[in-house]
């Protein structure tokens, strides 16, 4: 999820700094980190149920992310657990703990995309699957994307679909009709669509080879007046002279 992708690399470097025993270098990348953290707060209240839709046609899912880097997704979906553990003011989870319900995440729930999980997590600690009792744990993370999935996720599928299958009916129907006005035409000694289409082709084909022609007409008298003005061949003189037959 590239809203959690600066965070993500700024753990890392944090990471290296302790390692490194770098104080200073520490400070300064937990003051980012935060404000990083803002910045994905007020990212992540853009995901709504109205925007879920396209998301679910056009976003990538947890499997596909996996495939690409499991490392970068697997620390993405802690820190957006993180996120939601900070919003709630509950106990932090143990770094195993977040670890393990990442991995639930992406084993169990591989076809959703990351903003769905966001989305889940947004709607589950509004108290919306039910009141969290000062812990967030495997159990309740879990318990919010079955009940995501089963409900909203669901119904907005099932909307899709039915709106994708009045499309195609729409569609089919306008075809037919076409069929039939071009029968109707065809009857009344008219021209069909496909004879229209050959018209038009053959119209077009015209108009561009007379356009050539008098390009090809007015270069010939262009160069014979250069010619006869001064008395000297040019080097384009012999260039070829397409005829226009219509």
């Amino acid at each position: 999820m590239d809203l959690l992708r600066p965070v993500v690399l700024t753990d890392d470097k944090i990471s290296t700094a302790i390692m490194k025993q770098q104080q200073h270098e520490i400070a300064v990348l937990e003051q980012k980190r935060t404000a990083q953290i803002q910045a994905v707060g007020m990212g992540l209240t853009s995901i709504t149920v109205n925007s879920l839709p396209a998301i679910l046609k056009g976003g990538a899912q947890l499997s596909l992310l996996r495939k690409n880097d499991e490392t970068s997704l697997v620390k993405a979906l802690i820190v957006l657990i993180g996120i939601t553990q900070e919003a709630l003011n509950v106990p932090r989870m143990a770094p195993m703990q977040m670890v393990d319900a990442a991995r639930m995440m992406i084993k169990v729930y591989w076809y959703l995309k990351p903003e769905e999980v966001s989305y889940a997590f947004e709607r589950g600690r509004s108290g919306a699957y039910g009141t969290v009792y000062n812990r967030l744990d495997l159990e309740i993370l879990q318990s919010w994307l079955h009940k995501y999935d089963l409900t909203e996720r669901q119904n907005m599928c099932d909307q899709m679909r039915s709106s994708d299958a009045e499309k195609l009916e729409a569609d089919r129907h306008h075809s037919v009709e076409q069929v039939k006005e071009s029968y109707q035409r065809f009857k009344a000694g008219g021209l069909t669509v496909q004879q229209q289409i050959d018209a038009n082709r053959r119209e077009r084909e015209q108009t561009e080879r007379k356009a050539r022609h008098h390009f090809y007409v007015f270069r010939e008298e262009y160069f014979n007046k250069r010619k006869s003005e001064a008395d000297v061949p040019l080097a384009d003189e012999n260039l070829p002279i397409n005829e226009y037959q219509p």
